[in-house]
């Protein structure tokens, strides 16, 4: 399929927990990585990791800085931070929903 060997072709870091962290973000706007954490039962520290990854990547570790997260504080509570995506990572989940579509359509 084209659409998987352009994504990994493009983003050949990505893996499949981020790109569910990436699915849950575009489904729900505003969370916060601990709702992140309990919605796909994985462990803070890792999402904590992932998100940081796709964000802006990590100082002083090769990482691919893809960009796809925007991490703004909350105004309620300066400790969180409103997990929203940039226009990259808008575009990149709707062609992961658009191929989840297809490889898990029911079978006529």
């Amino acid at each position: 399929m084209r659409i998987i060997d352009e994504i990994s072709r493009k983003y050949p870091s990505l893996d499949m927990e981020s790109i569910r962290i990436l699915l849950t973000i575009h489904e729900h706007p505003g969370f916060c990585v601990r709702e992140v954490a309990d919605v796909l039962a994985l462990d803070h520290k890792t999402v904590q990791i992932k998100i940081a990854l796709m964000a802006s990547g990590r100082e002083n570790r090769n990482s691919s800085k893809h960009n796809f997260i925007n991490t703004n504080y909350k105004t309620s509570d300066k400790r969180k931070r409103d997990l929203m995506l940039t226009s990259t990572g808008q575009d990149l989940a709707i062609k992961l929903k658009f191929l989840g579509a297809l490889v898990f359509r029911p079978a006529s």
